[in-house]
């Protein structure tokens, strides 16, 4: 209820305009996930729970459309077992953030990633944040003015993120959803602790996380696979190839997929 009735309040300061204050955008990637979804979430609540600044309007943005939620099953469960205001959510088509930067009251804080998208790239002189940039990427910056950099060293997001919450707001780490939430997003990151890039800090903090949550999260990997409700539309969506013949789109490969999934028992 706490993180919903932040999201709600939020999205209402977006759809007033954020007038007085900087939109402060916490971004993942374009291809959302578990992961991507839990750390902009919790991270954006936990910077609004511990600024005292009041000159920002820190809310997340799930870097992806509304529509092509359906087709991520995973990422349905995950919100649906959380128990969230689906319409409290701000999906990127459903905010113009080049408005805002275009009155030069954007601050970009991105998650999972070492650059934004090429679609967002007009975007960049706003970022002032790069958080769980991979050691291999850090020296491909193209944001050489972005000082506050945190290096995940091969660590899930969602792992820095709890260890955050644990040494500087313990009782919000304490909840429930908040504990489901990072746990999840542990969990797909590293294989279910799997992994080769699965590091200690990984499996301490799951440790200390499955506390709160129980046993919730043993069936994320499953429900990533499960499409057994979705749609023919969402199935291509979710896992389109696009054929090619002498390097050109192959239109009648691409109709008979879609014909053959149609007709599949």
């Amino acid at each position: 209820m706490r993180l919903n009735l932040y999201l709600k309040a939020r999205k209402n300061d977006v759809s007033g305009g954020v007038p007085g204050k900087f939109l402060h955008a916490v971004i993942g990637q374009d291809v959302s996930d578990v992961g991507s979804l839990a750390s902009i979430i919790m991270y954006a609540f936990y910077l609004n729970e511990t600024l005292e600044s009041d000159e920002f309007c820190t809310v997340p943005i799930i870097n992806m459309k509304r529509e092509d939620l359906s087709s991520h099953a995973e990422l349905k469960w995950l919100l649906d077992s959380c128990h969230f205001d689906y319409s409290s959510l701000i999906f990127v088509d459903e905010i113009d953030l080049s408005y805002y930067d275009l009155f030069g009251c954007l601050k970009l804080d991105l998650r999972n990633g070492h650059k934004l998208q090429t679609r967002q790239v007009t975007l960049k002189e706003a970022v002032v944040e790069v958080f769980n940039c991979r050691k291999a990427h850090f020296g491909e910056s193209v944001y050489p003015w972005v000082e506050n950099v945190t290096l995940g060293q091969d660590c899930s997001c969602c792992t820095l993120i709890a260890e955050k919450l644990f040494l500087t707001s313990p009782e919000l780490s304490a909840g429930h959803g908040f504990s489901r939430l990072l746990l999840a997003g542990i969990l797909m990151d590293t294989g279910n602790l799997t992994s080769p890039h699965c590091t200690t800090k990984d499996k301490y903090m799951t440790t200390l996380l499955l506390n709160g949550a129980g046993r919730f999260g043993s069936n994320v990997r499953y429900k990533m696979y499960d499409i057994s409700d979705l749609k023919v539309v969402d199935i291509l969506r979710k896992d389109f190839k696009k054929w090619t013949r002498g390097g050109k789109p192959d239109a009648t490969s691409s109709r008979l997929m879609v014909s053959n999934v149609g007709m599949s028992p």
